[in-house]
């Protein structure tokens, strides 16, 4: 059951979904890759059902067993595609250097988790509109993926609490609040309800941030 998600997974082609199904291609030596690449782009671009995606995409029945040895249904894809998206966000976030322009540094990190998430609008929007009721396992996968987002973001606060460049306080509350108006930004921009130019985005919340809990003056003053 992914009945909120089928109706997003028709359009799901990116380039993390090529490179996520390449990595499952060369996972297991014994699958041509191009089999498996092949019939998971079908299900990410058409959102049919399991039968009717072995008809359309897949002729030999070898073909097939190649594929479902990685991908038994679109469930996995999803999942391997919110775990790529993950771990861009991850190699996304620098360390602050005290000795730089913080400034700037903030403000790339923003600008790197704003573009791997705008970089997929489709994913992103079924990360940011899911109804966890309609499939409780999908639903618990992208909990998941919020999460971990959260612990990425408060270890990031913590380290900057720990600089100097960050209120005393809640982290884990800090984080949630970041996180909170990013998604409702986000949910704005990939439906094109309020659309914005990217760095508008980067430049608003570094100015939202800075009148929070940011405090970069402190540096700047010494």
């Amino acid at each position: 059951m992914l009945s909120q998600s089928d109706a997003s997974v028709s359009e799901c082609s990116s380039p993390l979904a090529s490179s996520v199904l390449t990595r499952a291609a060369h996972g297991q030596s014994r699958a041509p890759p191009g089999s498996v690449e092949s019939r998971a782009r079908c299900v990410c671009q058409q959102g049919i059902s399991r039968r009717q995606s072995r008809r359309h995409c897949c002729r030999g029945k070898r073909r097939q067993r190649y594929f479902y040895l990685y991908f038994p249904d679109k469930r996995s894809v999803f999942a391997e595609l919110v775990d790529g998206l993950f771990a861009r966000i991850g190699t996304a976030i620098l360390h602050v250097d005290l000795d730089g322009d913080i400034e700037a540094q903030v403000k790339h990190n923003i600008r790197a988790i704003v573009a791997v998430l705008l970089d997929e609008p489709k994913l992103t929007l079924i990360l940011l509109s899911y109804a966890p009721a309609l499939d409780p396992e999908f639903g618990t996968k992208i909990q998941s993926f919020y999460a971990g987002v959260k612990t990425l973001l408060q270890e990031s606060l913590v380290e900057g609490q720990e600089l100097g460049i960050v209120a005393p306080g809640d982290a884990g509350l800090y984080a949630t609040f970041t996180l909170g108006a990013l998604k409702e930004i986000l949910f704005e921009s990939v439906t094109g309800t309020a659309p914005r130019p990217r760095e508008q985005i980067v430049s608003d919340l570094f100015v939202l941030l800075e009148s929070g809990y940011l405090r970069i003056e402190n540096e700047k003053a010494r």
